[in-house]
């Protein structure tokens, strides 16, 4: 099969691009903000604050899943030949890092103010990235509490470069039972979660404890298997290996896999179900962008938007709790929560821009510098995904 090979004499340039990608990252961005306004509990009725948590409070996990497989694939589309694995981590860390510390500032600040300033105990682990490690959770969620994802991306940049030298001397026609591997990885730490990690006290609408979500969900390691299938995934299309499902149809496995993991009890329905549906999706976009096809996520308000995802990522939970919802401490009948909620997504959206544009990408661009001359990478294509979680916690619950 030929399908989605890249012709050989195509530039480095023009393999980096993938605008639909990119569009992805803004819809999935958006899904992290609804599933933390859920939490956030605007809505006077509770009987529709119930209903939105029992079905929509896994949709955090579906983004994540999302993110880290992404980033996965980009970081391989777009990896530099001969590129040395300390000019690798040098960009990758100049584009989340500053940014990290940024906001970390903000939310200390911002908690001064409200008389509740964390500990330093708690603090210093977010700072330096490794709160990701810890099932404890008040040192997990620390101050700024999506930056435990940064733990996990953390993890993968270090272990990309020798990663991609492995899978690369992978014969193609491996490829496919690689990635069946890596899936089988997956539900094999749900099952082995289910059997080790204590089930109580289980979590409303998630079915399985805090300890289980930590141990499937959000440890840097186990999540390392979807940084893992990007990869390969990315080599199967580079590969000439796709089997063209088409994009809508890659969407449309999403449904049942999301059904699924709401059945599915405790440990299965956190990552599982749903890893399939977004390895097809990723491949079937990128696939879908090299042959030239239109997307609806290559239109340019959806790719502005999604390379401000990661600023977004970081700041809309600070917006929540402390912009107009926050400071109003109260709940909405459905018209006036809607447009509440508009509010602060339009603010949210403002402050991302802002961060991006006035501190992100010039830092990024100062720290990265080097001598050899500049080349699309994953560092311009937004090779970081963003991946949900609550930012601090004065208001809210927003753990996912």
């Amino acid at each position: 099969m030929s399908s989605g090979r890249p012709p050989k004499e195509s530039s480095h340039r023009s393999r980096s691009l993938l605008p639909s990608l990119v569009g992805m990252r803004c819809a999935s961005s958006a899904v992290v903000f609804i599933l933390h306004i859920i939490q956030a509990g605007v809505f006077a009725d509770l009987t529709l604050s119930e209903s939105l948590n029992k079905y929509f409070g896994k949709i955090g996990f579906v983004s994540v899943g999302f993110f880290f497989l992404l980033s996965g694939f980009i970081l391989t589309w777009s990896a530099r030949e001969g590129d040395r694995p300390v000019s690798f981590w040098r960009r990758r860390l100049a584009r989340i890092y500053p940014t990290h510390l940024l906001v970390c500032a903000a939310a200390v600040v911002l908690l001064a103010a409200r008389d509740t300033s964390p500990a330093w105990g708690d603090t210093l682990p977010s700072l330096f990235l490794v709160q990701g490690w810890t099932s404890n959770e008040t040192v997990f969620w620390g101050v700024n509490g999506p930056s435990w994802s940064l733990c996990a991306e953390l993890l993968f940049y270090l272990a990309f470069p020798l990663l991609l030298r492995v899978i690369r001397k992978i014969p193609d026609r491996w490829l496919w039972l690689c990635a069946g591997s890596l899936v089988a990885a997956v539900f094999a730490v749900a099952f082995v979660a289910r059997l080790v990690v204590s089930p109580d006290p289980e979590m409303p609408f998630i079915n399985a404890s805090w300890d289980q979500q930590w141990a499937v969900f959000n440890h840097p390691a186990t999540r390392m298997l979807d940084f893992t299938l990007g990869i390969v995934m990315a080599r199967i299309l580079q590969a000439g290996l796709w089997i063209r499902i088409p994009l809508g149809a890659a969407l449309l496995t999403l449904i049942p896999g999301y059904v699924c993991s709401l059945w599915l009890p405790g440990t299965f329905g956190l990552v599982a179900p749903t890893t399939i549906p977004l390895a097809l999706i990723v491949t079937a976009a990128a696939a879908a962008d090299l042959s030239g096809k239109r997307t609806v996520f290559q239109g340019r308000t959806m790719v502005r938007l999604g390379e401000l995802a990661f600023s977004f990522y970081l700041t809309h939970t600070l917006v929540i709790i402390f912009g107009p919802i926050g400071r109003a401490e109260r709940t909405w009948p459905l018209p006036q929560a809607l447009g509440m909620i508009a509010l602060t997504y339009a603010l949210s959206l403002a402050v991302a821009w802002v961060v991006c544009h006035g501190f992100e990408r010039p830092v990024a661009r100062r720290l990265a510098k080097s001598r050899r001359p500049p080349a699309p990478s994953a560092d311009s294509a937004g090779g970081a995904g963003p991946a949900g979680g609550p930012a601090v916690e004065p208001k809210a619950d927003l753990k996912n």
